[in-house]
């Protein structure tokens, strides 16, 4: 059963990956750890913002549960076929960018 869809769509090019402040504050110590070995800024770019959208999504698909979550606890990584996934169970993750644009879907289903 779904208990929770969550939505989000992020302007990349309002990114600033010239500073570090946003990426501290929103990544995980096993994101940031990816994030900073990217040289590619428009790559840098697109992989914080997702990050930040996805634990927008998910905070909207989950705020009428009073779950205790913060940016930094929710980590977002890729499978080994590069699909997303979250540190939390029966969450579902569908992330789509365009050039300067990126959107994030999260579905939360029932964890009985």
């Amino acid at each position: 059963m779904i208990v929770g869809i969550g939505c989000d769509i992020v302007d990349l090019t309002r990114i600033n990956v010239d500073d570090d402040r946003l990426a501290v504050k929103v990544l995980s110590e096993p994101e940031l750890e990816i994030y900073r070995k990217i040289t590619n800024k428009n790559i840098k770019r697109q992989y914080l913002g997702t990050r930040f959208s996805v634990k927008e999504s998910f905070y909207k698909a989950t705020s009428h549960l009073n779950l205790e979550h913060t940016y930094k606890s929710l980590t977002l990584l890729n499978d080994e076929n590069g699909r997303p996934f979250l540190n939390y169970p029966n969450a579902h993750v569908s992330i789509s960018h365009e050039k300067q644009m990126a959107i994030t879907y999260v579905v939360v289903e029932n964890i009985e």
